[in-house]
């Protein structure tokens, strides 16, 4: 909508929409990311990236958009912005969803978590 907005109340119906979209994905990315951490005792190490990888985007728009905006004004921006999230809806279908952990079709990716204790204690983080 920002990117086709004719009036400017279309604008603040559009970033309103994109405020609650904008607070719906990160709440579930959250929940996604630590869903399918590989290992409890190495979670907070597996979050720190996985809040780089949510901050790097944020960093790398400046730099991007006053380009987009030379060659096409908001239209470029938006419609590459639009671009780009498609494209990110696409790469989570792997993650199964809840009771298809173990799905055999080959159309979700596994679950690689493992027992949290058992794995420390054989590594010698926590007493056995």
């Amino acid at each position: 909508m920002l990117a086709f907005a004719p009036s400017l109340p279309v604008v603040y119906l559009a970033t309103g929409m994109l405020g609650v979209g904008t607070g719906a994905f990160f709440a579930i990315d959250l929940a996604m990311c630590v869903r399918v951490l590989p290992s409890d005792v190495d979670a907070g190490r597996d979050l720190a990236i996985v809040n780089i990888a949510n901050s790097l985007p944020q960093s790398v728009v400046p730099f991007v958009a006053p380009l987009l905006l030379a060659i096409g004004s908001y239209t470029a921006l938006f419609g590459f912005l639009a671009i780009l999230g498609l494209l990110g809806a696409a790469a989570v279908l792997r993650v199964p969803e809840v009771g298809q952990e173990h799905d055999e079709s080959g159309r979700t990716a596994p679950i690689t978590r493992h027992d949290a204790v058992g794995k420390a204690a054989h590594l010698g983080r926590i007493p056995a």
